[in-house]
């Protein structure tokens, strides 16, 4: 996932005493924006607008399936954390910050699904076996360039 770096603001090194002290000072903040995207719904709108195409009110309920009032209130909510952006009158389009925000969650879980499959390959080499249907080819590659595809099955 590749996102622009207009408007982004250079990212600090920061040491883990700072990351903790911010972090501390933090928590209702990003707890608050844990809360926003913890619903398959708002997740799934985001998704949906994440290649910076505009949808209407009408797009989003046709694809959501949601009630008019559920979506209404998703969309506000979502409007209100910044993650989308409402450009007329029941037109809406993800935000910058939505953008990095899926970004980050994207990047997190793919590494986590590769560490997982390295892990299973490391354990299953302890015991002498060689796992069936195990996609070594993402794991040789992220290992190789940091990227890859994960394909569990």
């Amino acid at each position: 996932l590749e996102l622009s770096m207009e408007n982004q603001p250079e990212r600090m090194p920061i040491t883990k005493k700072n990351m903790k002290r911010f972090l501390m000072k933090s928590i209702d903040g990003i707890i608050d924006i844990l809360r926003t995207i913890d619903n398959s719904k708002r997740l799934e709108m985001l998704s949906l607008m994440i290649e910076g195409q505009k949808m209407t009110f009408s797009e989003l309920l046709e694809e959501t399936g949601l009630q008019k009032s559920a979506l209404s209130n998703h969309l506000s909510t979502l409007v209100d954390k910044n993650l989308l952006e409402k450009q007329d009158k029941g037109l809406y389009q993800i935000s910058f910050d939505g953008e990095e925000l899926l970004s980050n969650i994207a990047h997190y879980y793919l590494n986590s699904k590769i560490r997982e499959q390295q892990r299973l390959v490391n354990l299953l080499e302890l015991i002498g076996k060689k796992p069936l249907n195990f996609n070594t080819e993402a794991v040789e590659m992220h290992e190789r360039t940091g990227k890859g595809i994960v394909k569990i099955e």
